[in-house]
């Protein structure tokens, strides 16, 4: 349990009221919108049947909306909801952990393993309220951690990894069975779909199952043999060693399956074929959907990927693009996504702008480039890390003005050239620089604003000066212009005047017979990506060309750093700095371990935002005290905090911060404290908090339900 908040986003139709927007009518949203009704409840899960949807808090609390006509809704009655609704009819003593939804039913798994059922749900009469499933099952202890519902059949997988289906068709009723064909597999992960999807018979109202072993093999059957499978579970011999799986749809009959090595496949259950979905190869995928025409992808990273399933190709809707989607579900016809709430407020990434202070700054500067008949102040160590080749003193650098030189400083102190500045002639000379020292994301980057920067009367002199300086892709772009455009390289130009006669003779000849540029290379591939971070972490975790050692109180070995990075970055570093020697000693009333002043290193070098709760316990405050550019390292520890704090650990953490002396981070964790007070109030933990934090604590839970009341 974490106390993140979220935001909750939904599109499709509202046919049925399975958005919870009222104000949308009967129409169809188009794009991803905010659900306000689920504001600050902390959803942490979605699930989807036909026509209604579900939502689970980090509480357990589960919210419910849409029809209801079989009670899969769990509210006791039939009554629609149009907006979302709490469920209280789970028992409270047992959290809901894991929802999931069939075409008109809803199962609800909670912490003992419980599993809970209402709507049609396989048996004679529908269940208006949740109820357990063990009063109906053989053995009542048995615990489930899956289960997958089509319209008249389900599939349950308990914690010991047995398999049992169940179901109710025309009168015939399927009791609870373990399926004996998976007995001594380690089954992971069922699903099931409605039948109604084969063309064999759709009225039939049959199901078939799917289920994924430990072994990656998938197999399908049915409870019902039929003209596609049989009741002996079949395996799926196209698809490669899966790690996951994701089907249930009335109108799509594909299942989603997740390779090992990251490919994502879909395989028709009619046609038997399996199509790889392009374009997300490679990539971890954490949560799949299926929808009745689309298909939603969640990658590691929480980029939300749609894509249909005639037309295979992913994209991230604009509404979801630079968010983290936690989860996602899909009906037959609307979607649903939990989305982290956190990057909205997370200011922005300051280290390149920090780090261009320092560009030609004498400030800590440990040597001199000549460039023409200047000497211009470096820093060796971050030379080291970009360009080693420049960190050397014999390295003599010629054929460059001390305007291009700046531009590659900035893009080796921070990625940021300022290619407006320069002139087609200094950007020939940039790209030389760029080739010179192998520099192959500004290589590519200045060649392209090269060729957006060819004009008529520039392009022929652009031509001799990549043609004297060997720069072949930007040779061929400078050619392929003057065919394209037409401009003939007479020899009565003036421009041509002069020039290396070799490549009038290339320019002619191009013109009579453009396969000879064949003969050069074109810029390949992408643009490189930038390599800014990952240099300057090799920086921080190794010891080289260091000029300033690092002492905590209480703390007998140093930390090496540089005082350029720490000074770039802090404006107390950058103060206090100027007047040590070799060493920095942090104030004692710093209460800081090693491995967490190194990791708040790690943030200043390369803007590294991954903390653990220890670390975010002890950075706190560290914004403010070292005087950094925003707020956005405080954030991101906040971030961690509810992230990784839970009911099991929240009251040593809040001891610790009330030790510390950590004001903002105590009161972030009394928050939210305060809002999962029925999961903390019988913690053991709790009585031996010091009197005036038990007072505080107190006050805030009285003050938090006056403005739940209100």
């Amino acid at each position: 349990m974490n106390f993140l908040n979220t935001d909750v986003y939904v599109w499709g139709s509202n046919r049925h009221h399975q958005l919870g927007d009222p104000s949308v009518g009967d129409d169809t949203v188009e794009a991803p919108t905010l659900n306000r009704t689920l504001n600050d409840k902390r959803v942490t899960r979605v699930a989807c049947s036909a026509q209604c949807s579900y939502g689970l808090t980090e509480s357990g609390t589960v919210y419910v909306w849409g029809v209801n006509n079989f009670g899969e809704l769990g509210l006791g009655n039939t009554t629609p909801a149009f907006t979302p609704r709490s469920n209280k009819n789970f028992p409270d003593a047992d959290k809901v952990v894991k929802i999931k939804a069939g075409q008109y039913s809803f199962f609800a798994i909670t912490e003992s393993g419980e599993l809970y059922y209402c709507g049609l749900t396989g048996f004679p009469t529908p269940s208006y309220k949740p109820l357990p499933f063990s009063e109906l099952f053989p053995d009542p202890y048995t615990r489930f951690h899956d289960v997958a519902f089509a319209v008249h059949y389900g599939v349950g997988l308990t914690t010991q990894f047995q398999l049992f289906t169940w179901g109710y068709f025309n009168d015939r009723q399927l009791q609870p069975t373990l399926h004996h064909f998976f007995v001594g597999k380690k089954t992971l992960q069922v699903c099931a779909v409605p039948q109604s999807t084969l063309p064999t018979n759709p009225n039939s109202g049959t199901t078939m199952f799917i289920a994924l072993t430990d072994d990656g093999s998938v197999y399908v059957w049915s409870p019902v043999t039929n003209a596609m499978y049989t009741t002996t579970p079949t395996p799926i011999p196209s698809l490669p060693h899966i790690a996951k799986i994701q089907a249930r749809s009335l109108e799509n009959d594909h299942l989603l399956s997740l390779s090992e090595r990251g490919d994502l496949y879909m395989f028709s259950l009619t046609k038997k074929k399996t199509q790889l979905v392009e374009g997300l190869s490679g990539k971890k995928m954490e949560h799949l959907a299926v929808g009745g025409t689309h298909c939603l992808a969640v990658d590691e990273v929480g980029a939300c990927h749609v894509f249909g399933v005639d037309d295979v190709r992913p994209v991230i809707p604009d509404a979801l693009h630079g968010k983290t989607v936690r989860h996602a579900a899909a009906g037959s016809r609307h979607f649903i996504v939990v989305v982290d709430d956190y990057q909205d407020t997370v200011p922005a990434d300051t280290l390149a702008d920090d780090l261009l202070r320092m560009v030609t700054s004498e400030k800590f500067s440990d040597m001199t480039i000549k460039v023409e008949s200047s000497h211009l102040p470096a820093h060796k160590c971050i030379l080291m890390a970009r360009c080693p080749v420049l960190a050397d003193p014999r390295t003599m650098i010629d054929d460059c003005s001390i305007k291009v030189f700046v531009q590659l400083l900035r893009y080796l102190y921070a990625d940021k050239p300022q290619f407006e500045l320069l002139s087609i002639f200094d950007l020939v000379q940039l790209l030389h620089m760029a080739d010179r020292f192998h520099l192959t994301r500004l290589y590519h980057q200045t060649t392209r604003v090269i060729e957006a920067t060819l004009k008529e009367e520039n392009v022929f002199q652009a031509l001799q000066w990549v043609h004297k300086r060997k720069l072949k892709e930007a040779k061929r772009i400078c050619m392929e212009y003057i065919l394209n455009h037409n401009i003939i390289a007479a020899t009565s130009k003036d421009d041509v005047k002069g020039a290396d006669p070799d490549l009038v003779v290339d320019v002619l000849q191009a013109q009579a017979n453009k396969t000879i540029l064949d003969e050069l290379p074109r810029l390949a591939g992408e643009e490189p990506a930038s390599t800014l971070r990952h240099d300057f972490t090799k920086l921080w975790e190794g010891s080289l060309l260091t000029d300033v050692t690092i002492r905590l109180h209480d703390v007998a070995e140093g930390i090496p750093a540089h005082k350029v990075i720490l000074a770039a970055r802090s404006n107390l570093f950058d103060t206090q700095l100027r007047d040590t020697t070799d060493v920095f000693q942090v104030p004692a009333d710093i209460q800081c371990d090693r491995q967490s002043y190194r990791q708040f290193l790690r943030y200043l070098y390369c803007d590294a935002l991954e903390f653990d709760l220890n670390h975010a316990v002890y950075m706190d405050g560290f914004d403010r005290y070292f005087m950094l550019s925003n707020a956005r390292l405080q954030v991101t520890i906040n971030y961690a905090v509810l992230r990784q704090l839970g009911h099991a650990n929240c009251i040593p953490v809040l001891a610790a911060a009330a030790k510390l002396g950590k004001q903002d981070l105590k009161q972030v964790v009394i928050d939210m404290i305060c809002r999962a007070w029925e999961h903390v109030v019988h913690l053991p933990e709790l009585e031996d908090l010091p009197k005036n934090i038990l007072v505080e604590l107190m006050r805030a839970k009285a003050d938090f339900l006056v403005k739940d009341d209100k």
